[in-house]
C-alpha cells in the first residue's frame, strides 16, 4: 500500500494547482467533508460521479467460535460505512 494523504497534504495540492488562498479551501473542504458527506450520509448513500459511492453497510448478528475456548460467542449487527470506487479511479489505480 501507498503512504496515505492528510488533509493539509490536500489542501496544499488544490491551492496550488488553482490559485486559490489556503483559508478559502479549508473552509471549503470542511463543508464539503461537514455537509455533503456526514450529513447527507443520513440518506444512506452519497455518490460523486468519477470518484465514487459512499454507503452505509450492515452485517447481520452472528454466532462464532473462540478459537481457543470454544465457547459461543455473540457477535452483534455491526454498522460501518464503505467506500466503493468509480471505474475511472479503478482503472487509474491499476495504470490502465
Amino acid at each position: 500500500m501507498g503512504v496515505g494523504v492528510n488533509r493539509e497534504e490536500l489542501i496544499d495540492a488544490v491551492v496550488e494547482k488553482l490559485g486559490y488562498a489556503w483559508p478559502d479551501v479549508a473552509r471549503i473542504w470542511d463543508a464539503l467533508m461537514e455537509d455533503v458527506l456526514l450529513t447527507k450520509m443520513d440518506l444512506g448513500r452519497v455518490v460523486w460521479p468519477g470518484f465514487g459511492a459512499f454507503e452505509w453497510y450492515e452485517r447481520q448478528a452472528r454466532r462464532r467460535k473462540h478459537p481457543v475456548k470454544g465457547t459461543v460467542i455473540n457477535s452483534p449487527v455491526k454498522v460501518w460505512l464503505r467506500y466503493r470506487p468509480a471505474k475511472r479511479i479503478i482503472k487509474a489505480v491499476r495504470g490502465h
